[in-house]
């Protein structure tokens, strides 16, 4: 409650004294201690107090590794906050070879066709889109966005998600014409489940109209750069109230 309300110190406290308990009653090697230490390292990670954080999810992995096995969503969940946390600290490598493990035990846990897999594939693609490797990008791209559409349908904002980033892909590897398809299915995708006037629209809006230019139609990207603006501009409005 204290970390949904806002309220980070009160939260840390609580998931310090939480996990002070488990470890005087079960003992620092039981799956529930391992479970408040990392509510209590994500509190840590969410201030950006890395230092404190990445221990204690090593730790974390440590105990679920030993008590349920390489090979359990636990563990694969581990390793996606610690993937993340490497995200945040720019160290995309890192990153990279601790979202390749998870999606490895999440296909077993969860089957390869599950949807439950686009989260990690586009973080994965992310990864790789801004690296030398850019290539790698693009399978785990469109193998989110088959997942998605398969189990979400054609025009859920997950789906509108995996095809922005693709998009993205596209315009950073000049593929234009590639880039503008991609990107208007995007756009009315996010418009439809999200409205006209949300951040992700914006977003979108914004990288289509750099593809427009490069496409030379500047009427039409020009008119995207001034809608993208006026919905940046009403959340901002919004934030200061």
């Amino acid at each position: 409650m204290y970390s949904k309300t806002g309220r980070a110190k009160q939260a840390e406290e609580s998931y310090r004294e939480a996990v002070s308990i488990f470890g005087k009653t079960i003992g620092g090697n039981h799956p529930d201690y391992a479970s408040a230490l990392e509510n209590l390292a994500l509190s840590y990670a969410a201030r950006g107090d890395f230092a404190n954080a990445e221990p204690l999810l090593e730790r974390v992995l440590e105990i679920r590794r030993t008590v349920f096995g390489p090979e359990h969503r636990d563990v694969a969940a581990s390793l996606d906050n610690l993937a993340a946390m490497k995200r945040s600290q720019h160290q995309p490598e890192e990153a990279a070879a601790l979202y390749e493990q998870a999606i490895a035990i999440w296909e077993k846990v969860l089957g390869p066709d599950s949807p439950d897999l686009a989260p990690d594939l586009n973080n994965l693609g992310e990864i790789y889109e801004m690296s030398k490797d850019k290539p790698r990008a693009e399978p785990l791209f469109l193998r989110a966005a088959a997942l998605d559409e398969k189990a979400l349908g054609a025009e859920s904002p997950e789906l509108g998600t995996d095809l922005h980033n693709l998009g993205l892909l596209y315009l950073l590897t000049k593929r234009y014409d590639e880039a503008q398809k991609v990107y208007q299915r995007a756009l009315a995708i996010r418009i439809k489940t999200l409205g006209d006037q949300d951040p992700a629209v914006a977003q979108t809006m914004s990288s289509y109209a750099v593809v427009l230019h490069n496409l030379h139609r500047e009427q039409e990207a020009l008119a995207l750069e001034k809608r993208a603006q006026s919905i940046q501009a009403g959340q901002n409005r919004m934030r200061s109230q």
